[in-house]
């Protein structure tokens, strides 16, 4: 599992390289199964900590009792944040260069 998540998060460090240089990165099977991964890590790690900020009152708060977890929740928060931004930035350049070729 380890190196799946490995693999994955070197995958996305290579995605945010080429949307930055804005550059296509042709994504195959195993690259979208390590974005999957981190994205299967990250997701559940966003939707938690969005209920523990929406509801504070309520008892569900975050439990700074252990900054371990809490250090390790947000780095995997942050990583889902970072691909799911970085596919869509990528989408709307291959969108772009379609169109490019379409009209010219």
């Amino acid at each position: 599992m380890a190196i799946l998540i490995g693999f994955g998060l070197w995958t996305l460090l290579k995605l945010n390289q080429s949307v930055l240089r804005q550059q296509d990165f042709p994504v195959g099977v195993f690259r979208a199964l390590g974005l999957t991964a981190v994205l299967a890590f990250g997701i559940p790690s966003l939707w938690l900590w969005s209920v523990s900020l929406s509801v504070p009152a309520e008892g569900g708060g975050i439990a700074w009792d252990s900054p371990r977890y809490l250090a390790v929740s947000l780095c995997q928060a942050a990583a889902a944040c970072l691909c799911l931004h970085r596919l869509a930035v990528l989408y709307l350049l291959r969108r772009r260069t379609a169109r490019g070729r379409l009209c010219g």
